[in-house]
This record gives structure tokens, sequence and C-alpha cells, in this order.
């Protein structure tokens, strides 16, 4: 049980940077099939537009939760290939080679969570993760300004 859920980080299968050229040269592709422009156009705005980067190339997430005075990490990542025209979504299973987790001690400060948190975090993604991509830019803007502390007295799980 996940007693106070902190933060659930998208895992990508690439950059949008890596998606970006995939999707190009598939267009490239797809008009050197003698393919007009309008065609290729629509298809390209209206079939398969490029924003979805940001939502079909999901394939994990890393959750990042409070329980027992412990700060916990758990993956859930597809085991299936996902390729960047998919249009299906594989089931996620938890993955995790090894625990993550660090004990929060009375004597931690709420910056000392989280350089803890970045910390971890930042090793489950070279050990685990070397060729995803962990899309850490919004988690890289708060995870510092959050009052953790706070949130786990208010919540009634602060138990030193």
């Amino acid at each position: 049980m996940r007693d106070c859920i902190l933060f659930e980080i998208p895992i990508y299968s690439t950059t949008e940077e890596e998606f970006d050229k995939r999707w190009e040269k598939h267009f490239i592709k797809f008009s050197n099939n003698g393919v007009d422009d309008k065609t290729l156009e629509t298809y390209k705005n209206y079939c398969f537009p490029k924003r979805l980067w940001i939502y079909n190339q999901i394939i994990g997430y890393v959750v990042v939760y409070y329980q027992q005075n412990t700060i916990w990490f758990d993956g859930f990542i597809s085991n299936k290939r996902t390729r960047y025209d998919s249009d299906k979504k594989p089931l996620m299973s938890l993955e995790m080679p090894a625990v993550y987790h660090f004990a929060v001690y009375k004597e931690y400060t709420n910056k000392d969570i989280a350089n803890k948190i970045k910390y971890y975090l930042d090793d489950f993604y070279n050990s685990c993760l070397k060729t995803k991509f962990l899309y850490t830019k919004n988690f890289d803007v708060i995870y510092k300004n959050i009052n953790y502390l706070k949130i786990f007295k208010e919540k009634g799980l602060w138990e030193q």
C-alpha cells in the first residue's frame, strides 16, 4: 500500500528529438511512394500528428512514494518494444531489478529529502533505464520546493 504518492514520472521509449527524426524519416519514405503533397500534409497533420509523442511514446512510469518513514521508487515498464508509429498500448508491469528506497530520519530536512529523491531517481535511471528516456522536466522544476515533512505530518504518516 502506498501511503503518500509524491511523484509519477513518465518513461518514454525515446527522446522527443529521436522521435522527430524517425517521424520525418517515415514521411520522407511515404512521400517517395508517389503521394501528392496535399495527401501527405493531410496524413501528417490528421492521421499521425507529431504532437502525439508526449502521450503515445510513454512505455512506463516511476512512482515515488512515502510509506512507513521510507521513500520508495517503483518502476512500471512495458516488456514489449514500442514503435514510433504504433497505435497499440502494451501492458505495463512492475520492473525493478533492484529495490530502490531510503529511510527518512527525524533529523532530515526537506532539502535532504529532495536531494536524496533526486539522487535515487538518477541512480535508478542510470542503472535500469539506459536505453529509455525518463521525462523529468516537470519533476526538476518542483521537487526542491516541496515541503515533504509537512505533507507527511498532515497525512498522519510521520512516525518519528
